[in-house]
């Protein structure tokens, strides 16, 4: 039989675990790009190329993982007047 206090014992147990799951996947997060800027490795992996930074004309959508493009953004394509 559970009382009121073991509820809220294990209520802020779980809590507790799941604040240090979401601390561990954003560090996993952290270390993996660290990890591919240092290999050089970032940018292909994340589908930007340099030619299209020195035309200033994106040619491929960059692949940035939790990042969506901006709805009812001007396109960058589009000839500029």
């Amino acid at each position: 039989m559970s009382t009121p206090t073991l509820v809220l014992q294990n209520e802020s147990l779980l809590a507790t675990a799941e604040s240090n799951l979401i601390s561990a996947m954003a560090n996993y997060e952290k270390s993996r790009l660290e990890l591919d800027r240092s290999t050089g490795l970032l940018l292909e992996r994340s589908n930007i190329e340099i030619a299209d930074a020195k035309r200033g004309r994106v040619t491929q959508q960059p692949n940035v993982p939790d990042v969506a493009p901006m709805q009812n953004a001007p396109d960058a394509n589009a000839p500029q007047p």
